[in-house]
């Protein structure tokens, strides 16, 4: 779960990176070994990305009420 703005750009660092990989990979490898690949690359995707939005869609107030 994301609780602040600093662990919100280390998840979005984070899918940028699988992007990156999905990207390579999909020119590089094999059909059956992209897929294999893929798979798990997918998953933590789709996990930051609930968590991303989540984060996001809650006011700041709500979740930092200090503002630090």
């Amino acid at each position: 779960m994301i609780t602040n703005d600093l662990e919100l750009l280390s998840a979005q660092a984070r899918v940028q990176v699988i992007q990156a990989m999905l990207a390579h990979a999909r020119r590089t490898c094999t059909p059956e070994s992209f897929q294999d690949q893929a798979k798990g690359w997918l998953a933590e995707w789709q996990r930051l990305d609930e968590e991303i939005r989540g984060y996001l869609s809650t006011p700041a107030t709500l979740i930092n009420p200090t503002g630090e």
